[in-house]
């Protein structure tokens, strides 16, 4: 029997993913799934005035998230994840 391959690790957060993480820490969202987050990035302005035009999908939005120290996941039955904020001391 051949030898399980390793999933591939996760990069680091790049500035766009930042940008988007960043929203969500300051948003009213908690526990949320990530098509919810996936919305709510879609209805924020950016620094300009505009909307963001490349908010990703829910799959990215979950390997996004995972990526972040400051959401944990929980595993729903049969319908998902739901991402949950780790609060830091400040809040």
């Amino acid at each position: 029997m051949a030898p399980r391959k390793r999933a591939p690790r996760l990069g680091g957060i790049n500035k766009s993913e930042q940008v988007w993480i960043d929203l969500l820490l300051e948003s009213h969202l908690d526990g949320f799934k990530s098509i919810v987050a996936c919305q709510y990035l879609s209805d924020q302005k950016t620094i300009s005035g505009g909307y963001y035009s490349r908010v990703p999908n829910q799959f990215r939005m979950n390997t996004i998230l995972k990526k972040s120290k400051r959401f944990r996941k929980e595993r729903l039955s049969n319908t998902g994840v739901r991402w949950w904020r780790i609060r830091g001391e400040e809040e």
